[in-house]
């Protein structure tokens, strides 16, 4: 794979050496060699700007062929002698290659975003940090915090202002400060005289926000989530829910990953990641972006976990559909949950699946109930082996993909033998978790069925389809639905308002021959919220205005709309309905026997502050109605007056 087109700046032989790809040929790079760091950035920022442009980089008009301009001993830069001047950005970026590039102390995702955190929020705030006293200095960091936090900083005079207008969550601040103390240490070690600008100062809770509190799914919960789900995201679901993966291992495991022992008991080996981008070190030190990681979150991220028996019939079942063509061999490479568009994506489809499944089964009274976020379902597995008594704590972790502990026996001397007879009570845990549910099967039927891209053959969908009908887990869909004439008879609106509504606001699938169906429990149920009060799309279809002008008739009326609990959506009583309705009448009349004056200056080929003079002199008659936009209005007759006597003139 071709590299990122980013530059890099490394130091060599008392210089410093900056390269970039070529746009030619990406897997070739263009070096410079400077005196100083600062230089070298500068160019590298000026190559990667040409190239997003689409032009060749060009080659450092101070760039000298053979060996490199010397340096003096004791002056590199980063390193300047004590009391001199020094960048903070320059210490910083230092450091950056350092711990990041050098050393490997993160991954390369980890490292981009260090960078990108420094670049946005710490370099700009701190441009001249250390040329400040520590008074100084310090309260050039407390009024920073303080504004991070969305409040006022205590200097009326502090200018700075972040790249997001909204407060910082508390913890994001203080992995800012964590970055900022860090290239102040290293600053010190590299001999230079920094006071303690960062000493005991710490983030603050920001303004206007509340901090959601975060949901426990229980197995009854996510079996009523996955009502609304197709068999691919419950996958996910389960993989998450049941098994405590984290979203890119449940994308990240392969056919290969999972296997049933002698006695029936299922296993996931759990060691790569998948289902987005990712960057990742090759032997050379290049970054690539790739959507299969060969390795896990951390160190203590690949484990072995054992599953309980209803996930592992369900597994079996998504081989047997998705990964066992006609003759039987089964496809050991490719990724267990099945691709639906494409083989290496899915998590983004899978968190918006989720969030409308969850805003369907949850309380409406309570939104922090009812939205789900996917790292909660690893949450309530979590959850329910903490309180389990017959699960160590070390199992519990293990099953996590945690680290046991810190002391010695914990890290050393007890090893992860990763023998069944020690994961067995995780999986009997996660079992009595769902027989308390009240069902014996994971595989919850639903009518959905996945939007699978072209480049998934047909056969192998039908195939798919036929084996999870079989399994009573996809039901088709024609059987007990509504189509949209009977839906629209239920509700009492049109075909064309019903169609519309329905896949949005009432849960509905396509049938066979491509028509909407919908369950009349569904149906009721919308109908219920929706008892006493009409939507406003509803209405301004209706009225035959848009959206936006039946939004801005609201407002200049004075009503106050509700909102729907789950969907957000802007409802109406019957009373004021009928008074957008009313206006619209008027001003459809209003447009009839006048238009607005700029429409008036345009007819007559003059400008607006033209017609204006017009409507004083008397030429043109105003009418003392406005639209919702407050515009002026004259009367159409006085306008053909008007043009048929600047006909007369010009004869």
């Amino acid at each position: 794979m071709a590299r990122a087109l980013t530059g890099s700046v490394r130091e060599r032989a008392g210089s410093w050496e900056a390269s970039v790809p070529r746009l030619s040929d990406p897997k070739r790079r263009m070096s410079a060699r400077f005196t100083t760091e600062a230089d070298a950035w500068a160019w590298t920022a000026d190559q990667v700007k040409r190239l997003r442009q689409g032009l060749e980089p060009e080659r450092s008009a101070g760039r000298r062929r053979g060996r490199p301009a010397r340096v003096e001993r004791g002056a590199r830069v980063g390193a300047t002698r004590r009391g001199d001047a020094v960048s903070l950005a320059a210490i910083g970026r230092r450091w950056h290659a350092e711990r990041y590039q050098a050393l490997e102390y993160a991954g390369a995702d980890r490292a981009a975003d260090v960078l990108a955190d420094l670049e946005m929020h710490v370099f700009p705030a701190f441009e001249d940090l250390l040329g400040s006293d520590v008074e100084a200095g310090r309260a050039r960091v407390i009024d920073w915090v303080r504004v991070m936090a969305g409040k006022k900083p205590v200097d009326p005079l502090f200018t700075y202002r972040p790249p997001r207008a909204h407060s910082y969550a508390k913890q994001t601040v203080t992995n800012y400060l964590w970055l900022l103390t860090q290239v102040l240490d290293y600053a010190r070690e590299l001999g230079h005289e920094v006071p303690r600008y960062t000493a005991g100062v710490r983030a603050l809770n920001p303004a206007g926000r509340t901090k959601r509190k975060a949901v426990f799914v229980s197995v009854a919960r996510a079996l009523a989530v996955a009502g609304h789900l197709h068999v691919v995201h419950q996958v996910v679901l389960w993989l998450l829910r049941i098994a405590g993966l984290r979203i890119s291992e449940a994308y990240g495991l392969l056919v290969a990953n999972f296997f049933v022992d002698e006695d029936g008991a299922g296993y996931l080996a759990v060691e790569n990641q998948g289902g987005k981008w990712f960057s990742v070190r090759d032997d050379e030190g290049g970054i690539h972006r790739v959507r299969h990681k060969e390795e896990g979150k951390t160190d203590a991220a690949y484990r072995l976990v054992a599953l309980a028996p209803p996930l592992t019939e369900l597994l079996q079942v998504v081989v047997g559909a998705f990964h066992t063509p006609p003759d039987g061999t089964i496809d050991m490479g490719a990724r267990l949950v099945p691709g639906i568009r494409a083989e290496d994506g899915g998590q983004e489809g899978f968190r918006s699946a989720l969030a409308r499944a969850a805003a369907l089964t949850g309380a409406p009274d309570d939104p922090d109930a009812y939205s789900i976020v996917p790292h909660e379902l690893r949450k309530g597995f979590a959850t329910d082996l903490g309180w389990d008594a017959d699960v160590s704590d070390l199992v519990a972790r293990r099953f996590m993909g945690h680290v046991a502990g810190s002391d010695v026996f914990s890290l050393v001397y007890c090893l992860d033998t990763r023998l069944r007879d020690h994961l067995a009570p995780g999986a009997r845990a996660m079992a009595a978790r769902v027989e308390e549910a009240g069902v014996d099967s994971l595989m919850v039927p639903t009518t959905l069925r996945p939007t699978y891209g072209k480049n998934v053959d047909a056969t192998r969908v039908a195939l798919a389809d036929a084996v999870l009908e079989e399994a009573g887990w996809q039901v088709r869909r024609s059987e007990g639905l509504l189509e949209v004439a009977e839906v629209a008879a239920v509700l009492g609106r049109a075909e064309s308002t019903t169609r519309r509504l329905m896949r949005r606001w009432i849960p509905a699938v396509k049938g066979e021959r491509g028509e909407w169906l919908a369950e009349l429990d569904d149906v009721l149920a919308f109908r219920a919220r929706l008892d006493g009060h009409e939507l406003l799309a509803d209405v301004a279809e209706a009225t035959g205005l848009t959206y936006h002008l039946a939004y801005q008739l609201m407002g200049r009326l004075g009503i106050e709309p509700a909102k729907d609990a789950r969907t957000r959506t802007l409802l109406l009583t019957d009373k004021d309905a009928r008074r957008i309705a009313e206006e619209a009448e008027r001003l459809s009349a209003l447009r009839t026997r006048a238009m607005p004056v700029a429409e008036a200056a345009a007819a007559l080929g003059v400008a607006v502050s033209t017609a204006r003079l017009y409507i004083r002199r008397g030429l043109l008659v105003e009418v003392d109605e406005t639209d919702a936009r407050g515009t002026r209005y004259v009367t159409r007759a006085s306008v053909e007056v008007e043009k048929a006597a600047r006909k007369a003139w010009r004869r």
